[in-house]
C-alpha cells in the first residue's frame, strides 16, 4: 500500500535575515527529531505468534502466524490486510475462498481462530467420506505465516501452506510479500529493473539447486528443455539473509520430485537486478550482511 500523505511546509516570511536563518535551522532540527523518532517507531514494531486448529472427522487444519502487535500504523495496516487476503484463499473450499475475517485486526488470536475452523472441508461427499473411514485418515491443511527478513528499511513475510486431500503426496504453496517499514507499501516484480540478467543468476542457480557443473544438463532437469525460453516464476522475488530469493513452484518448471526449485542472487550481485529505489532501500542490510564476518 503506497503512503498517499502529502508532507505540506509552511514558510513564514520574516523581514530579517537571521531570524529567518534561525527559523531554518530550528525546522532542520525539529525533522531530524520526527525522523528519529520514526525511526524508532519502527525499531518499536513487535512481532507475537498466534496459533489455532480445529478438525473434525474427516479434516484438520491448523493455522500459525507471526503478526505484527505494534509499530507504525500504516505499516500494520498494510501488513494485517495482507494476512488476512491470504488466509481467506482456501483449496479446501469449492471456490477456493473462505469468508474473510471482518472483525478487528487488532484481535490476531480472533484472525487465526476464524480461518482454523472456516477452512474445514464441509462439502466431502459420501463417497470421500467412505474412503477417509476407510484409510483411517484426515484431509489436512497446514498454513504457516512468519517474518523470514528483518532490515533497516524492510520486512519480508513467507506463508507456506501444507495441503494434503489424499494421494501419494500433499502439495505445497508459497507466497510472499516484501514491506517497506515506514510507508507500508508491498513491493513485488517491480523491484526488478532487468530481468535478463536476472534469468542468468537464476539459471546459475538452478545448477546449485540441482548440483550440476554444466548448464548443458540443466534443461533435463526440467519441463522445458530450453533455458532460453525459462518463465520467471509465479511467485514474487523476496529477501531472506542471503540475498534475493527466487522460487518456484511444485510442478512449475519440474517434476514434483524436484521439489521447489530456487535461486538465492547473493547481495554482491544485487545491484544489477534491483531498481535504484530497492537498492538504496537495501543499502545498510547490504552492507552488514555482504561484509565478512570477522
Amino acid at each position: 500500500m503506497k503512503n498517499t500523505g502529502i508532507k505540506v511546509s509552511v514558510f513564514v516570511l520574516i523581514v530579517s535575515v537571521f531570524a529567518f536563518a534561525g527559523c531554518n535551522k530550528h525546522s532542520d532540527s525539529a525533522n531530524q527529531d520526527t525522523d528519529s523518532q520514526n525511526t524508532e517507531k519502527v525499531r518499536q514494531t513487535v512481532y507475537n505468534t498466534f496459533k489455532s486448529s480445529d478438525s473434525t472427522e474427516f479434516c484438520k487444519v491448523d493455522v500459525s502466524v507471526e503478526y505484527p502487535v505494534s509499530g507504525p500504523n500504516i505499516y500494520l495496516d498494510s501488513v494485517r490486510h495482507w494476512i488476512n487476503s491470504v488466509l481467506s484463499v482456501d483449496v479446501f473450499n469449492e471456490d477456493g475462498y473462505v469468508e474473510p475475517f471482518k472483525g478487528n485486526l487488532n484481535d490476531a488470536q480472533a484472525l487465526v481462530n476464524h480461518y482454523a475452523t472456516k477452512k474445514l472441508s464441509i462439502d466431502i461427499d459420501s463417497e470421500e467420506r467412505t474412503f477417509l473411514k476407510q484409510m483411517n485418515m484426515q484431509y489436512e491443511c497446514s498454513e504457516q505465516i512468519q517474518v523470514v527478513f528483518k532490515g533497516e528499511n524492510i520486512t519480508v513475510f513467507n506463508s507456506q501452506t501444507y495441503v494434503f486431500r489424499g494421494g501419494a503426496h500433499g502439495g505445497i504453496v508459497n507466497t510472499s510479500a516484501t514491506f517497506d517499514n515506514k510507508s507500508g507499501e508491498m513491493f513485488g516484480w517491480e523491484m526488478i529493473k532487468d530481468t535478463m540478467k536476472l534469468k542468468s543468476y537464476i539459471i546459475d542457480g538452478l545448477m546449485e539447486y540441482f548440483e550440476l557443473t554444466s548448464k548443458n544438463n540443466l534443461g533435463d532437469y526440467l519441463f522445458n528443455t530450453s533455458l532460453d525460453e525459462l518463465p520467471l516464476p509465479v511467485e514474487r522475488p523476496y529477501f531472506n539473509q542471503d540475498g534475493l530469493v527466487i522460487v518456484y513452484g511444485q510442478y512449475e518448471i519440474a517434476p514434483y520430485a524436484a521439489g521447489m526449485p530456487c535461486a538465492v542472487i547473493p547481495w554482491d550481485k544485487c545491484d544489477k537486478v534491483l531498481t535504484d529505489r530497492m537498492m538504496k532501500l537495501m543499502e545498510k542490510d547490504i552492507k552488514t550482511l555482504s561484509s565478512p564476518q570477522k
